[in-house]
């Protein structure tokens, strides 16, 4: 291998490191990482043997359990304080979010924080269900919540909103962003809002 194939593949792994540790500038490298992912999940699932109805249903069960994942990691890890230093470093990374909420390079999380949320996230699963084909199943629909949530996250901070984008979506997070940080976390999903009475604050009403 010669000199100019050296440095090619340097820049190369260079480049390939840089999407793992660094900043995405938008949601496209976890939808290239998660969704091959998820499908593998899909497979392995199937391949191990779980019925039909399990492959149905357990994908939305985990999509509703990652709604549940976003309000708690957002309003618990990014907004409390902790002294774990992993957490205290995402953290930083969200209240630069905060302080610039239209910079792309603090709008999707980076792999080296995903990545092993979903394998520890598995394990969990795993332990809990008792089953691997189960707990692959429930991931598969956790990680296309997760990137679902990338996706109108990063799609609310642009300047020209999508059209199918719904407008008290784009109402809940914003209200997060300039009217209190202690309420509105759901970002895909205002329910968990309601449950644990974060949502817009009530107004009082005068006289």
């Amino acid at each position: 291998m010669n000199r100019l194939h050296l440095a090619q593949l340097r820049r190369t792994l260079s480049w390939i490191l840089g999407q793992l540790i660094g900043p995405p500038m938008s949601p496209w490298l976890p939808i290239a990482v998660y969704v091959p992912a998820s499908a593998g999940l899909v497979l392995l699932g199937v391949l191990l043997g779980a019925p039909a109805w399990q492959v149905g249903v357990l994908p939305l069960l985990g999509l509703a359990l990652w709604s549940l994942l976003e309000y708690g990691i957002h309003s618990l890890a990014f907004h409390h304080t902790v002294r774990f230093l992993r957490l205290e470093a995402v953290q930083s990374a969200h209240a630069r979010h905060h302080d610039h909420p239209s910079w792309p390079e603090h709008m999707v999380s980076q792999l080296s924080f995903s990545a092993p949320v979903a394998l520890v996230l598995f394990g969990l699963l795993y332990l809990t269900l008792g089953s691997l084909a189960a707990a692959a199943l429930v991931l598969a629909g956790s990680l296309i919540g997760y990137l679902a949530y990338e996706v109108v996250h990063f799609q609310i901070h642009q300047r020209r909103k999508p059209f199918w984008l719904p407008r008290g979506l784009i109402k809940h997070h914003l209200y997060h962003h300039h009217k209190d940080q202690g309420r509105c976390f759901g970002v895909t999903s205002p329910l968990w809002d309601h449950v644990f009475r974060t949502s817009f604050k009530a107004r009082s009403k005068s006289g």
